[in-house]
């Protein structure tokens, strides 16, 4: 049942436009329903069976912090610094309650079909998402004047330069850069499932799946967006979890990406073209000079800030709406403005413990649906990171819902579809109901059942069932 819900929320994470209930709250989206829905009618009844190893207490507990941490920061910002509380302050609270939300929801599928559902659906979701995106530079269908409203305010095409319309898509977000970084996440997902799947058959489905992306990436005219592809293509090579054996594989699909991102460019019209070369492959233009200033800026600025107001580094100023701009170029400047020194270890934190802990489990997977989740898990964590260099995710909920779900992913550990023993040990506790996890440092220990105990092996639902 479990994957189901967490099926339905990465697909709605990728495809489902946001909606302000109220003007000027946070927008919602089919994301919140799904995550209402598991935490009233699931959680309460199967939580105890999705128990939580020592690396993901250790996220919870982040969390948990995190939240004290900006209840602080914002209680003692107008007793430091003397700005207004407003409402939106305190929406940190439920941001950061629905990103663990989504974290364990994605955390408790652990059964390999399960778990292959939710790859499956995202991979559908990452293409239809990237098939809208081309639709929207073309206008084919008129969806710029029945569908992109849905997703932003503003038209896709939205500039003029040199009396030439010039189109930045911003497919199923609304805005091009975020876009760019939802379509690199396709990308790794695409590529995981190409060097790590056995079948040849759904490797060649995840390679035609990658033209949309690839065409749908150049259409965003980001330069974020091509520099955090190439660095999660390039990754792929140091990841791979039998480097000899699939090295060659990685050379041969970098190089089909390559030359299919040629044609591609080839393919573009004069104007896309012209636009691509002077944004993307430019440095010495007035827009490259400007978003290399703004980047630094928001970069420098909260740590300058700081030195004048010691006070920062330990509390940091709160969300305080009222007084600061709520937007900023740079993810790790932000979250450092607003929190201190240990909002922004809280930050590093979650980043380092993804990457360390998907990659440890990618060593040791055994099937090839682990080593897609967790190789994708981590060329994501990178796109995550080099973006928070460029642009202020944490608070855009829907790429933060994807972020957190392939994060949860990767904190679950699998359960073999043929051979899985549910073990009750002589404690009464509820809680103690473990799941094997062989191999895994933290996860939950087998205990053997009693003497007086039947097992009884029946596929991955086999249990043990007492003999009064």
């Amino acid at each position: 049942m479990n994957a189901y819900f967490a099926a339905a929320l990465i697909v709605l994470a990728i495809l489902s436009p946001g909606f302000q209930p109220i003007s000027g709250m946070p927008a919602l989206s089919g994301v919140d329903l799904v995550l209402g829905l598991f935490l009233l009618f699931l959680f309460p009844f199967y939580g105890r069976r999705w128990p939580l190893d020592r690396s993901s207490l250790r996220i919870r507990n982040a969390f948990m912090v995190m939240g004290w941490l900006a209840l602080v920061s914002i209680a003692l910002s107008p007793v430091l610094y003397g700005t207004q509380l407003i409402l939106n302050d305190w929406m940190i609270l439920p941001m950061l309650f629905r990103y663990y939300l989504i974290f364990r929801v994605a955390q408790s599928v652990r059964d390999e079909k399960g778990r292959g559902l939710c790859i499956a659906v995202a991979i559908l979701a990452f293409t239809l998402s990237a098939a809208v995106g081309i639709l929207q530079f073309h206008n084919l269908l008129g969806v710029n004047s029945w569908l992109t409203p849905y997703y932003s305010v503003r038209e896709v095409v939205y500039g003029l330069q040199s009396g030439r319309i010039v189109n930045r898509i911003g497919g199923t977000h609304g805005d091009s850069r975020r876009f760019g970084f939802l379509l690199v996440c396709g990308l790794s997902l695409l590529v995981s499932v190409s060097l790590t799947h056995p079948k040849q058959a759904v490797k060649l489905f995840a390679r035609l799946a990658a033209v949309p992306v690839v065409l749908a990436l150049f259409y965003t005219l980001s330069r974020t967006t091509a520099l955090a592809g190439v660095c999660v293509l390039s990754a792929s090579f140091f990841f791979l979890p039998r480097k000899g054996a699939m090295l060659g594989r990685a050379m041969a699909l970098v190089f089909s990406l390559g030359v299919l991102g040629f044609i591609v460019n080839i393919a573009l019209t004069d104007q896309a073209q012209e636009a691509f070369q002077e944004r993307v492959l430019q440095t010495d233009t007035i827009s490259f000079e400007s978003s290399t200033h703004a980047r630094t800026r928001d970069l420098k600025a909260p740590f300058l800030d700081a030195l004048e107001n010691p006070a920062i580094f330990l509390v940091g100023r709160g969300p305080a709406k009222a007084a600061m701009k709520t937007s900023s170029h740079n993810d790790f400047g932000w979250y450092f403005h607003r929190f201190g020194l240990p909002g922004l270890i809280f930050y590093l934190s979650i980043l380092i413990w993804g990457l360390r802990e998907a990659h440890r489990r990618m060593r040791r997977s055994t099937n090839a649906i682990d080593s897609i989740v967790f190789l994708s898990s981590i060329l994501i964590v990178i796109n995550w990171t080099l973006f928070a260099m460029a642009e202020d995710i944490w608070k855009d909920g829907q790429i933060m819902a994807i972020n957190m779900f392939f994060l949860g992913l990767a904190y679950a550990w699998s359960i073999p579809a043929n051979a899985t023993a549910m073990t009750r040990p002589a404690s009464s506790n509820p809680s103690a109901l473990r799941s094997n996890a062989p191999g895994l440092r933290g996860g939950p220990v087998h205990r053997p059942a009693p003497a007086h105990a039947a097992v009884i092996k029946t596929g991955r639902d086999a249990f043990v069932s007492r003999i009064s």
